[in-house]
């Protein structure tokens, strides 16, 4: 399940980090998403080096 989990959450980080790279803001509420959304990101990503972690 971890394997499974890891793998969608990859999928997830490049889908969204594509979308991250890629949007250009066009007016300041914007640019102020898309730095909101750029700072999630990095949390996600550290929280997929969790993902494989065995806690027990």
């Amino acid at each position: 399940m971890r394997i499974a989990t890891g793998l969608l959450m990859t999928l997830w980080l490049l889908y969204v980090g594509l979308k991250f790279v890629t949007t250009v803001p066009v007016d300041y509420d914007a640019e102020i998403r898309r730095n909101y959304g750029g700072l999630i990101l990095f949390f996600e990503v550290i929280a997929w080096t969790f993902v494989f972690e065995r806690f027990a």
